[in-house]
């Protein structure tokens, strides 16, 4: 797991337009997550029979936010009224780590939008209050695009672009995934670490 979270912070870090080797004062960190400080933030799940979502730390990398979350799901989470959940600007990238469920995404024309509430500014006073920064801006809607269903499992890696909606419509027991997002607007409080994390002494992403 170390391995393939170094592996997607350097394809990241190769991407940014931004980069420019040998040149500036500040490079971005390199960020570690260890198999232990993961089991300290899933620790925070209260009701393992219900769905939870908890941020582990928003790394700032320059160019984008990384945040990084871990996640954890027992019932679908359509929309309202036949509607999906999507995010503004912020790319998904999940790794299933243990469980199985069916999938879905769609893109395409939107209509029938709901936003979320959303404000930058509450979400950054995270850093210091401990809350869960959450997810960034966006919202449910009806996508005119065809749907896609797949089945994942252990291992699996999906990429959901903004504007694209997004769901579990069936899980068989329990999902249980990592959340890597690309926050290019800086949607997110860099520099939030959970408190989990911050009772073993870690201070910064």
């Amino acid at each position: 797991m170390q391995k393939f979270t170094l592996w997607l912070f350097g394809i990241l870090f190769l991407m940014s337009p931004a980069v420019t080797f040998g040149q500036g004062d500040w490079t971005p960190p390199v960020v570690d997550i260890t198999k232990a400080d993961q089991a300290a933030v899933y620790k925070n799940v209260t009701d393992p029979s219900k769905n939870m979502d908890q941020a582990m730390i928003v790394a700032d990398e320059g160019a984008f936010n990384i945040p990084i979350d871990e996640q954890h799901r027992v019932t679908p989470n359509p929309g309202p009224n036949g509607t999906m959940p999507f995010h503004y600007r912020v790319t998904e990238i999940y790794y299933v780590t243990e469980g199985s469920a069916t999938f879905v995404t769609a893109s395409g024309q939107m209509t029938n939008i709901t936003p979320a509430k959303y404000s930058k500014e509450e979400i950054y006073k995270t850093i210091e209050n401990g809350k869960n920064p959450g997810t960034g801006p966006g919202g449910n809607a009806i996508f005119k695009g065809p749907a896609k269903t797949r089945k994942i499992e252990p291992g699996d890696i999906i990429i959901i672009p903004p504007y694209t909606g997004h769901y579990f419509s069936q899980i068989e027991g329990h999902i249980r995934y990592l959340v890597f997002r690309v926050d290019p607007d800086h949607l997110l409080p860099g520099g939030y670490v959970n408190p989990a994390l911050k009772a073993l002494g870690r201070t910064k992403p």
